[in-house]
């Protein structure tokens, strides 16, 4: 009985305007103890034209600008989510973390799980674009697209190769690392029918793979020989050389 009057009471505040008068009568009716995932999903990604959801407590912390509740809220919520709807729930929370929270680092993170649990989520994957672009740093992308082209990974094979063919590019044209993008060819051709395009990728690349592993056996020996200030030196040095080298 206390808890219907508590929830009366929030839907009145509601009604009235009153957002601090609705969110205590929600959290006295302990609300936020509680994960209603329809709620957590319209509060943060609201489709339009689809059926209405009553106000509850994450879209009284929207309102309110609690985000930083929200989000630990969208948090938990995704762990009970998979595919398209956890994917859904990461890209907006992606959009709290940019938006109002301003932790960006937080959103990569939202984004890449987002790719991983959906391959064909186009929202998580332009963002991750994006933000490679905007801080020269395509790491982020690069996980993303590895994680999602794996044996295990979720999503149908088209869109599996579509993220095999995007890494492909990537690594050989942008990364120039021969070795990862002839690993994104071997999943390409153990999804799809063998093709001369991806027979002709592989004979280009296998020879500037077979470099860039002599090139690395060779800095592991000589730097097994030093220690200390001189391995520091060295390896900076030899890390320096295979940059020039992809240059």
């Amino acid at each position: 009985a206390a808890r219907a009057a508590h929830l009366l009471r929030m839907r009145q505040a509601v009604k009235d305007g009153d957002l601090p008068r609705a969110l205590g009568a929600a959290f006295d009716a302990r609300l936020d103890a509680e994960i209603d995932l329809r709620s957590v999903l319209a509060s943060i990604d609201p489709v339009a034209g689809a059926e209405e959801v009553p106000l509850g407590i994450d879209g009284l912390l929207e309102r309110a600008g609690m985000h930083e509740l929200l989000a630990a809220r969208v948090e938990l919520a995704s762990d009970f989510l998979a595919g398209r709807e956890r994917a859904r729930a990461r890209v907006a929370l992606g959009r709290l973390y940019t938006g109002p929270l301003g932790r960006p680092d937080r959103a990569v993170d939202a984004w890449i799980d987002a790719l991983v649990s959906d391959p064909g989520c186009e929202p998580a994957l332009e963002a991750l674009r994006r933000h490679g672009v905007v801080t020269r740093d395509p790491g982020p992308l690069v996980e993303a697209l590895v994680r999602a082209g794996e044996p295990k990974a979720l999503g149908t094979r088209a869109e599996q190769v579509a993220c095999l063919r995007e890494l492909a590019v990537l690594a050989e044209h942008q990364l120039d690392d021969a070795g990862l993008a002839l690993w994104a060819i071997a999943r390409l051709v153990a999804l799809t029918t063998a093709s001369e395009e991806l027979r002709l990728a592989e004979e280009r690349l296998k020879p500037r793979a077979a470099l860039e592993d002599e090139a690395l056996a060779e800095a592991k020996v000589e730097l097994a020989g030093t220690s200390g200030p001189e391995r520091l030196a060295r390896s900076e040095e030899h890390t320096s050389e295979l940059q020039s080298h992809h240059e």
